[in-house]
């Protein structure tokens, strides 16, 4: 028989994107749909010799772009956020490429565990003893940004932005 609180599982509908000072020290905190963590992979290399293939780990593989689709508020305007911040990659207006130091920012994806975020609720979990689910985000800036698809036969459906981060790297707070 299961003993109490021994098998709690990692909801995979309880997370949180935050991206602190994307631009006028604005942080970035996105209501997300859905996302998918890069995997780390290292490209495996071989010697061979004469008939044997020894393996040996070569670099690490860059990773996949940082899918997400977020949901668009009126009252919260994070499309204005993230279009500035898009600005500082790629200014529509002139076609200029900015600098790299202007737009690559760190961020952490945080997965969080039954209880959280409202802390005011009895049984709700510390976000510091839960720290080790988090995953560090190296070097993100946007390099897609899709607007929502709009339709007059919608029946009230909230509106959807996509969104592509570049990710340097990727990794459980754990591994630090």
């Amino acid at each position: 028989m299961q003993q109490g609180g021994s098998f709690e599982p990692q909801r995979a509908s309880n997370f949180a994107l935050i991206i602190p000072d994307v631009g006028d020290n604005e942080t970035l905190v996105l209501s997300l749909k859905s996302a998918a963590i890069p995997a780390l992979q290292v490209v495996k290399k071989g010697i061979k010799f004469f008939n044997t293939v020894s393996n040996y780990a070569g670099s690490l593989s860059q990773l996949e772009n940082l899918s997400l689709e977020y949901h668009d508020y009126i009252d919260r305007d994070v499309l204005k956020i993230i279009a500035r911040w898009y600005a500082k990659v790629y200014c529509p207006k002139t076609g200029a490429i900015g600098w790299t130091k202007d737009y690559k920012r760190n961020g952490s994806l945080f997965l969080l565990p039954p209880g959280m975020p409202s802390s005011d609720c009895p049984g709700a979990v510390d976000s510091q003893e839960y720290n080790d689910r988090t995953y560090v985000l190296k070097g993100v800036f946007p390099i897609t940004l899709k607007y929502p698809q709009l339709d007059h036969d919608s029946e009230g459906e909230n509106t959807l932005i996509s969104l592509d981060l570049s990710v340097d790297l990727a990794y459980p707070k754990s591994m630090e």
